[in-house]
């Protein structure tokens, strides 16, 4: 498969792959600072290096992976305020109520 990325000789690569081992989506170059989506049905992540001579391969690569959270789309923090204010409303309205049958 080839990516659409200038692929550096030594450059560390990644792919996602199903439980098969077949790629899903196109590889990329891994980097600093990169953030990748994974497609459906990627159940592992493949890393190599894209080398040219075999025998000569000694060493080792230390990786660090993270886990990004999340941030809620805008829609979602706009319905959860409407949520709040009517949950805000509807208790002082309860208070009001309660409040008006004790006065008279």
């Amino acid at each position: 498969m080839t990516a659409d990325w200038d692929t550096y000789l030594n450059q560390l690569v990644g792919t996602f792959a199903d439980a098969t081992g077949a790629i899903i989506g196109t590889p990329f170059a891994i980097g600093l600072g990169r953030t990748v989506s994974i497609p459906v049905g990627a159940t592992q992540l493949q890393l190599g290096i894209n080398d040219d001579i075999f025998i000569d391969n000694t060493g080792e690569l230390n990786l660090a992976v993270s886990q990004s959270v999340s941030v809620p789309e805008p829609s979602t923090i706009f319905g959860l305020g409407i949520l709040g204010f009517g949950a805000f409303f509807q208790h002082n309205l309860g208070k009001s109520k309660k409040s008006n049958k004790q006065d008279k």
